[in-house]
């Protein structure tokens, strides 16, 4: 499975627009490392609080209730990066993709072997209401 999706998509890691693809996927392993820090220190901040209180501290407590809204904003933040992340690389990989198929698909003759398409027929004049009642198909005396 590796072999075939390295054969499809390698080049679209190795092209003219290889940099903006390397530079989209560094980014999303940066925000993947981030996230994860993000983890450690909420699980950090989880133990905080109560040491905060041991030591009686008020100032320490009131830094400690902000820790979680700072992490919540960064959460949402790189949750945010991401998905403009994978918004920005999924239509560039799908256009790199198409061209590359039709490519292969045309290099390969694949247009001669489809038959012609009949030629469509002349249009007729759109029908247009008149004032007469369309006819009836049941005969008056019925």
């Amino acid at each position: 499975m590796l072999r075939r999706s390295q054969r499809i998509a390698g080049g679209v890691w190795q092209g003219r627009a290889a940099w903006r693809a390397r530079l989209v996927a560094a980014g999303r392993l940066g925000l993947g490392e981030t996230e994860a820090g993000l983890l450690l220190r909420l699980d950090q901040g989880n133990r905080n609080p109560f040491e905060v209180l041991e030591q009686r501290d008020g100032q320490g407590v009131l830094v400690q209730a902000g820790v979680p809204l700072v992490l919540a904003f960064a959460f949402a933040v790189a949750f945010f990066l991401h998905l403009r992340a994978r918004r920005h690389l999924a239509p560039h990989w799908r256009a790199w993709l198409a061209h590359r198929l039709t490519a292969d698909w045309l290099g390969a003759g694949g247009a001669a072997r489809v038959p012609a398409a009949p030629m469509p027929m002349a249009a007729s004049p759109p029908r247009t209401r008149s004032s007469s009642p369309a006819p009836s198909p049941m005969p008056r005396w019925c």
